[in-house]
This record gives structure tokens, C-alpha cells and sequence, in this order.
């Protein structure tokens, strides 16, 4: 038998390759597994933005005595699945140009607090951000890692962050544009027991800020044939739409004034808003889940009354009701009878009211 042929010395080698490898993998952990806040590649993806409101600097005169004004806000929305994958891709990013006018914003501006963020290879979700201050020579100065100061929380909070980052941006002034960016990348499992379904919570989206807003964009990219729930409120336009196949809704406003700080002002009410949600799945559940929906690959801007019959339709069936629901949909309907019997000229409409109002007395007194 040859040297390279003995058995034991093969498993002698097998067993010394996988401790290297094993080695470098906690090499690399502990590498990657550094908090890294800021990223070069994000960097230039977020601020290499071609848009020429994104470059604007001067503040109309109507706002000369605000605080500070948000010269240009960009939000981004996008789901992406890819092929058989158990999972769904959502991306998130804003951007934000805030010019400083007064001391109030100096001070206010003048600190951020950043969250903790574990980036590496192993982890699905991932979390960046930047900030650069612009002087008004045009002179830039970008905040880098080096620049973060970790502060230690003793008890973790209530969303138990037992940790988070300081950066005091040096030398701010008046008159500084401070441009900063937030990116996310959140994997999110199908729903358990089921093939093919994503129901995301709807993103209700306050495009009014506390200081006037000169410009913004919003884009709403879904998975392909996706199904997309879509209002905009309070003098927003109907968004454009980027692509063919994979499409994009980009929304585009200006102008909007500060919110006012009021005690009865409903904000979804008095300033421009948008509300989404994204739904992934087939035709057989979307038949079947109590979510209304239009059609793939398009949006729905209202809900009709033929959608309200057909959701309460399927709200009431009583595969849905489970026990305690089913003994009241029993004890209703035998009332309902009973009435019906003695008041056969009722319509319809009266029938909805008793049967509300013996419901609500039901769960109230039982």
C-alpha cells in the first residue's frame, strides 16, 4: 500500500482540513460580526442619485424663518423573491437633505443616535447607513465608522437594544446641509402550513414632516405579479409607472409645510400620505384569504361593495369561526328565525341590525 493510500492518514487529513476550515469560518465571524454602520458600496448607491432635486440647496423665501427644511426626502420600497425560495427579499431606504437655518436645528441636528448594526454573511437582515455634512462653500465632510462613539444600555430598553451608537457631527453650523441615508434588507418565511402566501402589514407612510419639505419621491417596487393595495391621500398624484415586467410605482410631491403641533389634527386627514400593502401568493388563496385584493400585477385603489359582500362572506364562514365563534353564529341564527317568523315584512337591512345588535348583547352578557 502506497503513503497516500493509508486510510488513517486520510482521515488524519480530512479531519486537519475541516479544523482549518473551521478556524478561518470563526476568523471570518469574528471579522464580519463588527458592528459596521457605514459602507463605501452603499455609499455611492444612496448618494450618486441623479435626480436634480437631490442637488438643489437654496431654501424658498417662504421658508427663510423656519428652523430647518427638508430640501429633498426619498423613500424606496422593494420585495424581490427568487425562484423557489421560502423566503422574501424586502428592501428599505430613505434619504433625507436637511438644511440647517437657526440655533434650535443646530442643537437639535448636532447629535444622532444610531442603532446597533451586526452586518456579516451568515445573518439575512442587514442594516446601513450614512451621513455627510455639506458646507455651504461645498466642502464635504462624510461621517465615517471611526467617527461612532458605542454607548452601553446597563438594562436593555423595551425593544431590548442593550446597545447603540453616538456620532456628534463636528463643526455643524448654520446654513450646513446634513445628507443622510437608512438602508435595510429584511428576509421574511412564508407563512407556516402554506404553499405559496406573504401578507405583509401595510406601510402607512406620513409624507408631511415637523419642518416643510421642498421635494420627494417614493417608489413602490412589488414582486413581479404581485398583489398590490394602494391609496394616496391629501393631494398626492397618481404614481408613475417605471417597467414592464417588473414594474415600479414612483410617487413625486413638493411643497408640503410643516406639520402643525395641534391636538385634534388627524394627520392621515390634513397632510399628504400614502398606505400600501404588498401580498405574494397564488389565485387559489387569494380566493381565500380575508385580504381584498385586485388583480396580479396592478393596483387597487378602492374597495367597492361587491368587495364588502364577498369579505364578510368569507369572514362569517364557519370554518372560520372556531368554537365560541360557531356557538354565537348558532344562537344568532336561531333568533334571527325565530324573528324573521314574527316580522316577515322586515327587510333585509332590519334583519342586519337585530342580528348586530343580538350579537353584541350576546358577547356582552354571556
Amino acid at each position: 500500500m502506497r503513503r497516500n493510500d493509508n486510510p488513517y492518514r486520510a482521515k488524519r487529513l480530512i479531519k486537519r482540513a475541516r479544523e482549518v476550515f473551521l478556524f478561518f469560518m470563526v476568523m471570518f465571524f469574528i471579522e464580519e460580526g463588527n458592528s459596521q454602520i457605514s459602507d463605501p458600496a452603499y455609499n455611492d448607491l444612496m448618494w450618486s442619485d441623479d435626480d436634480p432635486a437631490s442637488k438643489v440647496t437654496d431654501v424658498p423665501d417662504k421658508w427663510k424663518d423656519e428652523s430647518a427644511v427638508v430640501l429633498y426626502q426619498y423613500e424606496q420600497y422593494s420585495y424581490k423573491k427568487k425562484g423557489m425560495s421560502t423566503f422574501v427579499k424586502q428592501e428599505y431606504a430613505i434619504r433625507l437633505r436637511i438644511k440647517i437655518l437657526d440655533e434650535t436645528a443646530l442643537s437639535q441636528y448636532s447629535e444622532w443616535s444610531i442603532s446597533d448594526m451586526t452586518n456579516n454573511w451568515a445573518n439575512r437582515d442587514k442594516e446601513y447607513a450614512g451621513m455627510k455634512v455639506i458646507k455651504p462653500d461645498g466642502s464635504v465632510y462624510v461621517i465615517s465608522n471611526e467617527d461612532l462613539v458605542k454607548v452601553e444600555n446597563p438594562i436593555a430598553d423595551k425593544n431590548g437594544v442593550a446597545s447603540y451608537f453616538k456620532i456628534a457631527l463636528p463643526n455643524l453650523a448654520i446654513g450646513d446641509i446634513i445628507d443622510y441615508y437608512y438602508l435595510s434588507e429584511r428576509s421574511f418565511p412564508k407563512q407556516v402550513g402554506n404553499d405559496v402566501f406573504f401578507d405583509f402589514d401595510p406601510e402607512v407612510i406620513l409624507l408631511a414632516k415637523p419642518v416643510p419639505v421642498l421635494k420627494g419621491k417614493l417608489s413602490i417596487t412589488p414582486e413581479r405579479l404581485a398583489y398590490l393595495n394602494l391609496k394616496y391621500l391629501n393631494g398626492i398624484k397618481a404614481p408613475k409607472i417605471e417597467g414592464d415586467k417588473n414594474k415600479t410605482y414612483v410617487f413625486e410631491y413638493g411643497d408640503v409645510e410643516k406639520m402643525e403641533a395641534e391636538q385634534m389634527v388627524f394627520p392621515f386627514r390634513e397632510y399628504p400620505a400614502i398606505i400600501f400593502q404588498i401580498v405574494i401568493t397564488n389565485q387559489y388563496n387569494a380566493e381565500s384569504t380575508l385580504n381584498i385584493l385586485g388583480d396580479k400585477d396592478d393596483i387597487k385603489t378602492s374597495i367597492t361593495e361587491k368587495d364588502l359582500h364577498k369579505f364578510i362572506l368569507k369572514l362569517t364562514e364557519k370554518d372560520r369561526l372556531g368554537g365560541y365563534g360557531l356557538a354565537v353564529y348558532k344562537k344568532s341564527l336561531k333568533y334571527l328565525k325565530k324573528y324573521k317568523k314574527a316580522n316577515p315584512s322586515d327587510s333585509n337591512l332590519i334583519l342586519v341590525e337585530k342580528a348586530y345588535n343580538y350579537i353584541r348583547h350576546y358577547l356582552h352578557f354571556q
